[in-house]
């Protein structure tokens, strides 16, 4: 059809008697006698000759949503108003234009198939209103069963959370506390929280196996505990369902995990390398398996756990153990042991080396103390040596402050560090100090032998020409008269003869072995006889003698008559040394462990005599030659006084030491309270004497 609109056929009813319409109608090359079969697309109504709105609504009766084009000679405008209230979709005017004919009911198709297509259009829209209406339904559906599923999972995870919280606090607490004890109350009470159990405990083994008791618990009764262990110990029980629980029921009998069996008492065991550590038990009821599910891969995680941490402070209690018994092994020994790294920097000291440094040692560089060998090598430079070459064994010189140098001998071989390629040395350290004391004491006994060989046979050489000298002197004097003035020469003759006597008495008594007689005394009486006794000789000097006492008492086992003499050697150098006016102070006093003696067995505490002056004290250059025979400083003297007063000391195994205190001069003698024979005291009341070379 022209005009734009296009169909295939329409179906066209022309309801007229007017045989030029159905003409105009069929020129537009549309059928005006539609199809039977098919639905009417467009009705031509020719109104001349009929009531407009009876025919018009009888029309659309039998035509119902179905447009009517109206056909009329008469196209006044109420006809027309009318005629489209009554119904009609379109008006055409008699005498028919073609062209108008076309447009009206071209028109009039396109309103139709526009409707057909929005009626189309509205029902595939109601169509698939509906299916989203449903598939929004079976949605909702869904998303409620997956809201319900991920709601069981959010549970079911903060369970697993809740679990893994706890299981990180479990091994936290008992790696970390020192205390072990409480480690594990507070393990059992959350764990009896967590789980809401009534009560747990934990069962140990002990080493030798024999043994099976509670290590640790919380809310168990005793009596349940005796009898799971007594069950545990026996084996009373069948195999379980699964090998990580044993349970036990309430009527005291092992029983297996079956559907409809339910328990109150669990017992997980502690297996660590085919070794039964003990048993975690808890009282919880289950009423079946299924019940149990919950907790079980909770409890299989708290059984590795607790099995590698019980197997860990098994480990470390052993290994503390051995350690205890290391230490006191290596403190016990009398050598210095030492671990230092490359450098010289202390690791580890034993008691003797810490003793030997006098301080604790530990990230000292000891280095920076030792010198190796005669060339005085630092330590570090000799363990590159030792690294090289081996174990090496050398002297040294331990330097612990300027004024104090330690012989010693060190041995060192190497030590696997904490870390690949480290390398720690282990050092032995020997105190020479005493060794080359007995040394020197063996060379002075050799040479007191020849020296009192030699001093005798000297005696007897010396005494008999001086026995003819005085003889002769005295048959000269006796020739001349009682009032010769000659006479004088003959008396410093026999003053003379008589000091070499005294000198060569000296000397035998210095050569000769201190023989002492130990009598119980008291040396404050002793030093009071001295001072007594050196009164005059001091008043005579201008200085005055006083006597210093503790108030303690000054008993000893000692030997008196020899202590006198020395108190009386060292008071009359006092006094020659102290300037006029000067006091000389004599102080008696007693210690219970003086610093001289600690390497001595003490019995009853320790004496010691304290000679003090005001003098200008001995020269540095001569400290070293203080109590060597003969040696002295005074324009008189045989300089013996020292050396026989620190021989007698020293035989009553004490030390005579010089000391410079204040702008004083002090003589300090230390000795036992009483003698030592073979390590044992002398029999209580009994002078037996001892001999002591000195």
């Amino acid at each position: 059809m022209p005009g734009g609109y296009v169909s295939s056929r329409p179906n066209i009813l022309v309801r007229s008697d007017d045989r030029q319409l159905k003409a105009a109608v069929q020129s537009l090359a549309v059928d005006p006698a539609p199809s039977a079969s098919l639905p009417v697309d467009l009705v031509v109504l020719d109104l001349d000759g009929q009531s407009e709105a009876s025919a018009i609504v009888q029309a659309t009766a039998e035509f119902i949503d179905t447009p009517i084009v109206v056909v009329s000679q008469d196209s006044s405008p109420q006809r027309v108003v009318a005629a489209m209230r009554a119904g009609a979709h379109d008006w055409i005017p008699r005498p028919i234009v073609q062209r108008q004919l076309e447009r009206v009911l071209t028109a009039a198709l396109e309103r139709t198939a526009a409707r057909h297509a929005s009626r189309s259009m509205t029902k595939a829209l109601r169509a698939r209103g509906q299916e989203a209406q449903d598939d929004r339904q079976h949605l909702a559906q869904q998303l409620g069963t997956m809201a319900e599923e991920l709601d069981a999972a959010h549970r079911e995870l903060q369970s697993r959370v809740s679990q893994l919280v706890m299981l990180y606090r479990i091994g936290r607490d008992l790696s970390s506390q020192r205390n072990w004890d409480e480690a594990l109350e507070g393990f059992l009470r959350s764990f009896c929280d967590f789980l809401r159990a009534d009560g747990a405990a934990l069962l140990l083994v002990s080493e030798s196996g024999h043994r099976l008791a509670p290590r640790s618990s919380f809310r168990m009764e005793q009596k349940t505990l005796e009898a799971t262990c007594e069950d545990l110990r026996t084996g009373d029980m069948p195999a379980p369902r699964d090998p990580a629980l044993w349970t036990r029921g309430d009527d005291d009998c092992w029983i297996a995990c079956h559907e409809s069996a339910g328990w109150s008492e669990t017992v997980v065991p502690l297996v660590h390398r085919q070794r039964t550590l003990g048993y975690l038990a808890f009282e919880k009821s289950y009423d079946s398996w299924d019940d149990a599910q919950g907790d079980l891969y909770f409890l299989i995680t708290v059984q590795t756990i607790l099995t590698e941490e019980v197997a860990g402070a098994q480990a470390l209690s052993e290994l503390r153990r051995l350690q205890r018994f290391q230490q006191m092994t290596l403190d016990r020994v009398g050598s210095g042991i030492l671990t230092v790294d490359a450098q010289g920097r202390v690791l580890y000291a034993n008691a003797t080396a810490r003793e030997l440094l006098q301080s604790e040692p530990t990230g000292m560089v000891l280095a920076d103390l030792l010198q190796v060998g005669a060339e005085r090598v630092p330590l570090d430079r000799w363990l590159a040596y030792v690294d090289g070459h081996g174990p090496a064994v050398a002297d040294a010189w331990l330097i612990t402050d300027p004024e104090s140098v330690i012989p010693v001998s060190i041995a060192a071989s190497q030590l696997p560090g904490d870390r690949p390629g480290e390398v720690h040395f282990v050092t032995i350290l020997e105190d020479l100090r005493e060794r080359r004391e007995l040394e020197a004491e063996r060379r002075r006994a050799a040479r007191q032998d020849e020296l009192l060989i030699m001093a005798a046979e000297w005696a007897h050489d010396v005494r008999t020409p001086l026995t003819g000298i005085l003889h002769g002197a005295e048959l000269l004097a006796d020739a001349l008269p009682a009032d010769s003035a000659k006479r004088r020469h003959f008396r410093m003759i026999h003053s003379e003869v008589d000091r070499i006597n005294d000198l060569v008495s000296n000397f035998l008594d210095f050569a000769r072995p201190a023989r002492l007689k130990a009598a119980e005394c008291d040396l404050s009486e002793v030093a009071r006889q001295v001072v007594e006794a050196m009164s005059g000789t001091a008043a005579a000097r201008d200085v005055r003698v006083e006597l210093i006492l503790d108030g303690a008492d000054a008993r000893g086992f000692v030997d008196p008559g020899q202590l006198k003499q020395v108190l009386l050697n060292l008071v009359h150098n006092a006094i020659d040394a102290s300037p006029s006016g000067d006091i000389v102070r004599v102080r008696v006093q007693r210690e219970e462990s003086p610093t001289e003696l600690t390497n001595l067995v003490l019995f009853d505490g320790a004496l010691s005599l304290e000679i003090e002056d005001g003098g200008t004290g001995v020269a540095s250059a001569h400290l070293d030659r203080l109590f060597i025979p003969f040696f002295t400083t005074k324009s008189h003297g045989t300089g013996l006084g020292l050396a026989i007063s620190e021989k007698i000391v020293r035989a009553h195994h004490g030390h005579l030491r010089y000391e410079r205190r204040r702008d004083r001069t002090i003589m300090r003698a230390v000795l036992p309270a009483q003698l030592v024979e073979h390590g044992r005291p002398p029999v209580e009341g009994v002078s037996s004497p001892l001999e002591a070379r000195g």
